[in-house]
């Protein structure tokens, strides 16, 4: 049996930015289906999601292209996350020309999303009991969202889905390097806490699901979050 060959996004990425439309070309083909994903839960309650979600990816794929001579990222996270970024900016401008909440309202649907991001493969292949997992992890991080302001919203944000250097972080906040520092801290204190507290409350078989998923989640945010639940 034929083995078939990995798509090496990193690798591609690396190329179109050089210039090679070739690669370009497949690197949009490949990342379409995941920025269709993503509008989806973004626009869920859109009478017209379809419509929405398609342009909406069209769109970031055509900032993507035009932004890839810029593109930095050398893993596959980073190119993700990167791809992730942009299609973050074209559903807040899509939310705000609709008049909806202009506040990072669905920050932590976007975390729970970048969280099985780390790779195409992984996304591609996840299997039904780890897609209920972090969609039930999903659920809990969307139940926290009202207890956090939006600025700090905004800071896991930065350091968790678009990976910014603390110094841009401190210049976003006004603040110093240290002191940017010592914010995320509490910020990643805030919604570890906040989540344990539900994750108490979940059913035997649900709960189990969403401990499955806290050891990755808490390597993204800095804490030994299992450990505190069980």
């Amino acid at each position: 049996m034929p083995v078939t060959a990995v798509f090496d996004l990193a690798a591609v990425a690396t190329r179109a930015a050089g210039g090679d439309d070739e690669a370009l070309e497949m690197l949009l083909r490949e990342l379409h289906p995941l920025l269709c994903r993503y509008f989806g839960r973004r626009c869920r309650d859109e009478p017209d999601m379809s419509d929405v979600v398609d342009d909406l990816a069209q769109q970031t794929l055509v900032q993507l292209a035009r932004g890839m001579p810029q593109c930095r990222a050398r893993d596959e996270a980073a190119v993700l996350a990167w791809a992730l970024s942009i299609a973050r900016n074209c559903a807040a401008d899509h939310l705000r020309a609709v008049r909806e909440e202009r506040s990072l309202r669905c920050f932590f649907s976007d975390l729970e999303i970048a969280a099985g991001w780390s790779s195409v493969q992984e996304w591609r292949s996840a299997d039904a009991e780890s897609s209920a997992g972090r969609a039930a992890l999903g659920r809990l991080l969307e139940q926290v969202q009202d207890s956090l302001p939006e600025r700090t919203q905004d800071l896991l944000w930065m350091r968790l889905v678009e990976h910014a250097p603390w110094g841009e972080v401190a210049d976003h906040f006004g603040t110093e390097y240290r002191a940017a520092q010592r914010r995320y801290q509490r910020a990643q204190k805030a919604l570890r806490s906040g989540v344990l507290s539900l994750v108490a409350e979940l059913p035997d078989g649900e709960r189990d699901l969403v401990l499955a998923q806290l050891d990755d989640f808490g390597v993204r945010v800095g804490a030994a979050w299992r450990d505190e639940a069980t």
